[in-house]
């Protein structure tokens, strides 16, 4: 009777098993496709806010995604800069309830810095430090890594390091950690 009981048991929920597994298993399959819009902020040479549109297509049936991101804001008190990159991202969703990328862009940025670096002293004594301009164009290489929610509408929080060498004027090199948030659309 045992042994009746068992096989029933398991006839009724392997069909189930596959269902869920079904189910899983195109809600974290990854798209062809995707197109997001973002935010981002650093303090590469000023403090930084820029606002993103970023695109990527998948390279055949791997998780590899050509992916280009356009970015522009402001840099500082009164100044602007954008970016363009282009690189490749890979992504992994498994059975997870987020999906886990990471990537590597090149590319470039114009920035035209204005403003005032932070002096704590000058602060306490209410004397307005001395503006500073800076007007640079820099090559860009970017690792970044990031998660997202396995879903159409995918939100996205990611980390870039963005390395910049300075081609003009004194060639500034640095790194600029830069936390963003987005939205994409998966298709």
């Amino acid at each position: 009777m045992r042994c009746v009981i068992i096989i029933l048991v398991l006839l009724v929920a392997t069909p189930r098993a596959f269902a869920d597994e079904a189910k899983l298993a195109e809600k974290t399959r990854v798209p062809a496709s995707y197109a997001g819009l973002g935010i981002e902020a650093n303090d590469q040479r000023q403090g930084r806010l820029g606002f993103s549109g970023d695109a990527g297509l998948r390279l055949d049936n791997s998780p590899l995604f050509l992916r280009a991101r356009l970015t522009f804001g402001l840099s500082g008190a009164d100044g602007h800069y954008e970016q363009l990159r282009v690189g490749l991202e890979g992504r992994s969703c498994g059975r997870m309830w987020v999906c886990v990328f990471a990537g590597l862009d090149f590319g470039g940025q114009r920035d035209h810095a204005v403003g005032a670096p932070f002096n704590f002293q000058g602060w306490l004594d209410n004397e307005p430090p001395p503006m500073t301009v800076v007007d640079s164009l820099d090559v860009l290489l970017v690792p970044r890594i990031g998660i997202e929610t396995p879903t159409k509408f995918r939100a996205r929080i990611a980390l870039d390091a963005v390395m910049f060498k300075e081609l003009e004027g004194q060639g500034t090199t640095g790194v600029a950690w830069t936390p963003s948030i987005s939205a994409a659309y998966t298709f």
